[in-house]
């Protein structure tokens, strides 16, 4: 019995010590916790995400984080300093990208200016000359590629339309021709070649190469006048090309193929079908740029307000994204002032 008693009393204090001990752990925790508030956790992290962005050279995504922090904090002239250092390179590296894409373009080099200019886009995506260029740059690759397959059925077309001289004819004697004959010539060369438009542009329609097919029929209707089976080729081509920029994602191109669709309809039924579906491929689009509006909104202000503009382009009724282009407006206000505010400069 003497053994006992003083082995539940060891027993007995451990338990208490211990529950002691937890109880100071619980509050160093708390205090610990407490300690470090959440802004300054998202302050840290976005200053650490800055810097590596500006290590990588992406100088557009660091500059975003640094106007970010200084909405959070206006008075922080570090904040500031790096916003202004960060405006002059990417001015300065803007410059030499576009100086020496203009040069490759002079001399031909369409896919190293297309690098030169896809390295401007990372630092300003929305550069209007470079976006302009690339729209060149692309454009001349395609009509490279066009031209080549025109070339080639121009060239099956002359054959066919080439007066083949038998060897065992005897050449006629020249005869002079007179000169009100010589316009005779040129309007029948004329009308060949735009007989060989048509043939083309017929020629890639049925290969379903519904670009070429409306390129060429339009080359041919410079200077004739339509018909029910032209108007039929265009409509049906234009409506695929607006499925096609559809699937991609581009919209403006594909609404723009149904306007031109609709311009080739004769019948009511089938115009009374396109506008109906202009209307859901409008609705369709508005939808599309507001959600992309919203993934960049909280990281990038301006481009969710272009995003939200181009909704309202296409469906002026669409209310989600008139209400957050309100709040945006003055968010970008309000950036503005702090931006030009002589006591920050």
């Amino acid at each position: 019995m003497k053994s006992a008693v003083p082995r539940a009393f060891v027993v007995l204090l451990v338990l208490i010590m211990s529950a002691c001990a937890q109880q100071k752990i619980k509050r160093k925790v708390a205090v610990t916790q407490a300690a470090i508030p959440t802004e300054t956790i998202n302050i840290d992290y976005r200053e650490t995400l800055a810097k590596t962005f500006f290590n990588q050279q992406d100088f557009y995504a660091a500059l975003t984080q640094w106007k970010i922090l200084r909405t959070i904090n206006p008075n922080n002239t570090e904040y500031a300093n790096r916003i202004s250092v960060l405006n002059v390179l990417m001015t300065r590296r803007v410059e030499l990208y576009l100086r020496q894409s203009k040069v490759d373009l002079r001399n031909g080099n369409l896919k190293k200016a297309e690098n030169k200019l896809l390295k401007l886009l990372a630092i300003d995506p929305n550069n209007p000359v470079a976006l302009k260029m690339m729209r060149r740059i692309e454009s001349d690759n395609v009509q490279a590629i066009q031209i080549a397959k025109t070339n080639k059925l121009l060239s099956k077309q002359h054959k066919k339309y080439a007066v083949k001289q038998d060897k065992d004819t005897p050449i006629a004697p020249q005869i002079p021709v007179e000169p009100a004959l010589n316009n005779v010539s040129v309007t029948l060369e004329e009308q060949t070649q735009e007989s060989i438009y048509l043939a083309a542009g017929k020629e890639f329609y049925h290969k379903a190469d519904w670009g070429g097919a409306i390129r060429e029929i339009n080359k041919y209707l410079s200077s004739n006048d339509s018909t029910p089976d032209i108007e039929k080729i265009l409509k049906k081509s234009h409506i695929e090309m607006s499925r096609k920029f559809e699937v991609r994602g581009h919209w403006d191109p594909a609404i723009q193929h149904l306007d031109d669709a609709l311009v080739n309809a004769k019948d009511g039924q089938d115009t009374a079908e396109l506008k109906q579906k202009r209307m859901a491929l409008a609705a369709k689009a508005a939808e599309n740029y507001y959600i992309e509006g919203v993934k960049v909104y909280r990281d990038d202000v301006e481009r969710a307000i272009l995003f939200w503009q181009q909704a309202l382009n296409h469906n002026p009724r669409h209310l989600n994204a008139k209400n957050r282009l309100k709040k945006a407006e003055v968010i970008q206000q309000n950036l503005e002032a702090i931006r030009h505010d002589p006591a920050d400069s």
